[in-house]
């Protein structure tokens, strides 16, 4: 029997408006993203928009880490597995962003590319209630609503491959 993917977000959680940055650690120039999305959206869909939000193309493997334990999609936990990693670690389709992170100044990483291993710090700023705004209800959903500089290019062999082409590219 097929298995029914979780829906986007956990109704049974409570539903809070999360502010957030997710900045690329170790860059030679600063990376980051601001972001506003519902502290009860699985990471399963959080990784995804993550991806586009930074501007990879997703076809790596990524991760979450918080306090030594790794929430991974399935075929993730597989190469844990094969690989013998010997790390604590769930499947992120059973666990939400405020599971995670609960108060202002709590982070996590987030991990694209297992191979290159581009690393991010997912930082809580702000935790609000969903209200009315001009007597309408403010909708949940994931918003961009700033940031800097563009991701260094897939496949470009990490943070020192990134670091060989920007030198590269400022010779030209």
């Amino acid at each position: 029997m097929a298995k029914v993917l979780p829906t986007i977000y956990d109704e049974k959680k409570p539903q809070k408006r999360y502010v957030l940055r997710l900045e690329l650690d170790d860059s030679p120039i600063k990376i980051y993203r601001d972001i506003e999305c519902p502290s009860n959206i699985r990471l399963s869909y959080l990784a995804d928009l993550l991806v586009r939000t930074m501007g990879w193309l997703g076809y790596h493997q990524h991760e979450f880490t918080k306090d030594d334990i790794d929430y991974v999609s399935t075929s993730s936990k597989e190469y844990y597995d094969d690989e013998g990693l010997n790390r604590e670690y769930y499947d992120f389709n059973d666990f939400t962003l405020g599971d995670l992170l609960k108060k202002k100044g709590d982070k996590m990483t987030y991990t694209y590319d297992l191979g290159d291993d581009f690393q991010h710090t997912l930082t809580l700023r702000e935790v609000h209630r969903y209200t009315q705004r001009n007597g309408r209800p403010i909708e949940p959903d994931y918003y961009i609503t700033g940031g800097k500089n563009s991701c260094p290019p897939d496949d470009v062999g990490g943070m020192g491959g990134y670091e060989h082409m920007l030198q590269v590219l400022s010779n030209i």
